[in-house]
């Protein structure tokens, strides 16, 4: 029984020692072998061998400032900045040793200034410095005196001072945490983006409009210029896009305005005639004696109908000559030689056969019409020899 507690108590502090361990003994442990689940903030990740044995050697190799770099990183990252790690390490797997540069300084996406402070002070100091050299920020003194020296008391040890500092291009943002250690304060600080009120943007609008440049702009605005950068370039593609819509807009508007336009054309120019779909009984009087309706119910009765011409008098038109009328009718392409062999054929029945006679719409046409007994006027019948000798004798006997 004595032993069956023992076996659990040790399996228990096993478990616990397991919990316990920290990422970076857990991936010397993956180095040597024995694959290891880092847990980071975000979740866990998986470690091999090989991965960690390239991490390890990186890790051995750097300075004691990106050894604690890396160590935060274990400790505190997230898995994309165990990926991160993983791809550097792996990209310097094949050297034989870390180039003298990495030694040095190892960029990790890390902060460019220096993490870890002695004292209060100089971390704090070394904020200002930084924010010079990396931003182009030179901190208001004033600044300082009031949030700074007359302001809360360093931090003491788990404990974070905030603060947001104000400068001549802009503002920074500084935090100091006290973790303990030979080098307990640590430094964290960034820039703090630019949001200008709305008139300093109607400044900064106006100098774009009289043509400053980025440079030019900064030194009157006092704002660093990569803020002042970012902020044209924003305006100008802002202004593109709207531009983009206006110019589609005006295009709609106007399309708009064209039809609208050509319906108020439209309407202007119609004959009310057009409009008004009831027939008089003079409309039905007028059809009636269109000529080319007339000859189609002539051939519709084959003959029998009496078509009337200008001239009032009626004639019984043949259905074969009433046909080759529409024939006619039908070739001509132009609405204006319609109209005028409309015009011709409707004065007389003389009319009709002279405008047949200057052309058919074929021969078999013309043969057909003038075998129905119709005879080419103004043109003598062609006497035969036996009619002339014939006629001589009767002048003769006649004296």
């Amino acid at each position: 029984m004595t032993s069956y507690i023992k076996t659990m108590r040790e399996a228990r502090e096993e478990m616990l020692q397991s919990l316990n361990e920290s990422n970076l003994e857990k991936m010397r442990k993956a180095s040597k072998g024995a694959k290891q689940t880092l847990k980071m903030k975000d979740g866990s990740i998986g470690m091999d061998s090989f991965t960690a044995s390239a991490i390890m050697q990186i890790y051995d190799k750097v300075n004691d400032k990106n050894k604690k770099t890396m160590e935060n990183l274990l400790k505190d990252g997230k898995k994309a900045d165990i990926v991160k790690l993983m791809k550097f390490a792996m990209s310097k797997v094949n050297a034989e040793y870390v180039p003298e540069e990495f030694e040095e300084e190892v960029e990790l996406d890390e902060a460019k200034y220096d993490l870890y402070h002695k004292d209060f002070s100089t971390a704090m100091q070394h904020s200002y410095k930084m924010a010079k050299k990396l931003y182009g920020i030179t901190v208001d003194p004033k600044e300082i005196d009031d949030k700074v020296a007359s302001g809360p008391k360093k931090p003491s040890e788990g404990k974070t001072n905030s603060y947001r500092l104000k400068g001549d291009k802009g503002a920074i943002q500084v935090q100091v945490y006290n973790k303990g250690g030979s080098k307990p304060f640590e430094l964290n600080m960034y820039k703090e983006e630019v949001e200008l009120d709305e008139g300093k943007m109607k400044q900064l609008h106006q100098l774009m409009k009289d043509g400053k440049s980025a440079k030019e702009i900064a030194k009157i605005m006092k704002l660093d210029v990569k803020t002042i950068q970012a902020l044209m370039d924003e305006k100008s593609e802002l202004e593109e896009n709207l531009d983009g819509r206006t110019r589609e807009y005006r295009q709609h508007r106007e399309r708009l305005e064209l039809m609208r336009s050509k319906r108020q054309n439209e309407k202007r120019h119609i004959d009310p005639a057009d409009i008004d779909t009831s027939a008089t009984d003079d409309d039905i009087k007028a059809a009636d004696k269109n000529i080319m309706m007339q000859l189609r119910k002539s051939v519709s009765l084959r003959g029998q109908f009496p078509v009337e011409f200008l001239d009032k008098k009626k004639v019984k038109i043949p259905q074969k000559i009433a046909q080759a009328a529409i024939a006619k009718y039908n070739n001509l392409r132009k609405p204006m030689d319609k109209e005028k062999f409309q015009s011709k054929i409707a004065k007389s029945h003389r009319d009709l056969l002279m405008a047949l006679k200057e052309g058919f719409a074929s021969d078999a046409q013309r043969r057909a019409a003038f075998a129905s007994g119709y005879k080419e006027k103004d043109k003598k019948k062609k006497e035969s020899t036996l009619e002339r000798m014939n006629k001589k004798l009767q002048e003769r006997q006649d004296g």
